[in-house]
């Protein structure tokens, strides 16, 4: 815990990137990764400053991992009804990172020679993602699994539209069309049926109040639940703990859930995460969002922190520990005058039930267990010790269920 963190769109949908919440991840984690695709790559840049953030990433206080395309949900109506497809959605080729980074330094700066030099400085920091056709089958063989689509719309719709309640007995299935023939212009096919009783019409009324020109639809929805497993892999590939989206925290609840369930044998509902507080921590993200505190503050400040890091690292978990630790560096530099502020986490709870469960290869039982690709990967780190506690801000409430 504090030693590596992933963020993935920590922001809800429709929301700019949280610079306080990057403050705050790099002030108390050793390690931090943003997974930027393009809108975060040019928010970073503006935000932070160029110099501000190239001196991040020279000096190992911040990680950049460039997601180059994503899956998406194209939707073709037929004479039997709709039909969907998963798609790769991503910039034309000529916009690669480096193009994106040069236009928004040329925007700043107002150099043509120094926007180069410094898009190709970046671009040496840069680790790129980019999905293909067969991340994008293996992601449709998880939405087929019977039931966990339908949990995982269930739990996005508590966050990606606040304040709607669907009614009882809803459900959201999806299954594949055996007979459609259709393909998209990429030759992606479009062969998924959605099922569903959700009121999407009064949802997309909610929605709208947050965003005002947004539609709440069954292609919506299924981009929620493929963003959100996508932000697992990610996290679960670097074994980091995870600063993502509500919707993604949503997701990952029923993911762990039902990986706990395979231990419990469906007997019980065991606990995915537990709640751990420490109230003596600093409003370090307030000061932030606010304008009092600008990155390079920021920067300062987790200098001036570095020096408290090391000594966490091999020390068991111990909850005692964690709050000390959280206190001495909420005490560092200007965030020593902050007014307090409550830190939470999600600590992961059932990693000793897996390991107690799956002590054979992964593997060797994925087949017999009817899991998925993800589930696989998820479990193979488990296993090898990964915790995917979640930094989290606001009330803890509506993501453990408490």
């Amino acid at each position: 815990m504090f030693e590596s963190i992933c963020l993935y769109r920590p922001q809800a949908s429709g929301k700019s990137f949280d610079l306080g919440l990057l403050a705050e991840a790099m002030v108390f984690y050793q390690k931090v990764r943003v997974a930027a695709d393009p809108n975060t790559l040019v928010s970073l840049i503006r935000i932070c400053g160029p110099d501000s953030l190239l001196y991040a990433l020279d000096n190992g206080f911040l990680e950049l991992c460039y997601i180059e395309n994503h899956l998406g949900v194209s939707n073709t109506a037929t004479p039997r009804g709709d039909r969907y497809g998963l798609v790769l959605i991503g910039p034309p080729p000529r916009l690669s990172v480096e193009q994106y980074a040069r236009t928004t330094f040329f925007e700043l700066t107002g150099k043509q020679g120094r926007s180069t030099r410094l898009a190709n400085r970046l671009s040496r920091h840069v680790d790129r993602v980019k999905w293909n056709m067969t991340d994008a089958q293996k992601a449709k063989a998880e939405i087929l699994v019977p039931g966990f689509v339908s949990k995982c719309v269930d739990a996005v719709l508590e966050h990606f539209v606040p304040g709607f309640s669907p009614q009882q007995g809803s459900f959201f299935n999806v299954y594949e069309d055996p007979t459609a023939a259709g393909s998209d212009a990429s030759g992606a096919p479009q062969d998924l049926v959605v099922e569903t009783n959700f009121d999407l019409r009064r949802a997309t009324g909610v929605r709208r109040q947050i965003v005002s020109d947004s539609t709440v639809t069954p292609a919506s929805l299924l981009m929620e639940v493929f963003d959100a497993l996508a932000g697992l892999r990610l996290s679960a590939a670097i074994s980091a703990d995870m600063a993502v989206s509500p919707s993604t925290t949503a997701v990952a609840s029923v993911r762990f859930s039902e990986l706990l369930q395979l231990r419990a044998q469906n007997h019980k509902q065991l606990s995915v995460f537990q709640e751990w507080t420490c109230h003596e921590g600093r409003g370090i993200a307030e000061a932030v969002r606010s304008g009092s505190r600008n990155f390079d503050d920021v920067l300062r400040l987790t200098e001036e922190s570095k020096k408290l890091k090391g000594w966490l690292a091999p020390k068991s978990e111990d909850a005692d520990l964690l709050k000390e630790y959280v206190r001495e560096i909420s005490r560092t530099g200007w965030a020593d005058k902050l007014p307090c502020k409550t830190v939470r986490m999600l600590l992961f709870a059932g990693a000793g039930a897996i390991i107690s469960h799956f002590t054979s290869e992964v593997a060797g039982v994925m087949g017999s267990l009817g899991l998925g690709i993800t589930d696989s990967l998820l479990l193979d780190k488990l296993v090898k010790g990964w915790k995917p506690n979640q930094f989290v801000e606001g009330s803890l409430r509506p993501f453990v269920g408490l």
